[in-house]
């Protein structure tokens, strides 16, 4: 969890929430948001997540640290296949 203690904004804000996120909450985020713009309803795979991270959050997992990602968000309840 980030507190905005020194008052960031913008991209600088941006920045600080990301870096508490977990590798968990980062694929949820994703997911959650490609569940709102998925016409198609098509889903995504884990190579797309991963590249996703790697594109937009800076973070180059390995591929088996996405898909348990994906297993603990299923198994959580949080993701459905």
């Amino acid at each position: 969890m980030f507190y905005n203690t020194n008052n960031q904004i913008g991209r600088e804000l941006r920045q600080s929430w990301d870096n508490t996120k977990t590798q968990d909450e980062i694929v949820l985020e994703i997911y959650e948001l490609h569940e709102t713009y998925d016409i198609d309803r098509k889903g995504l795979s884990p190579e797309t997540i991963r590249a996703t991270c790697e594109e937009f959050y800076g973070k180059d997992w390995p591929i088996t640290s996405i898909r348990r990602s994906i297993n603990t968000l299923t198994k959580a309840g949080k993701l459905t296949k």
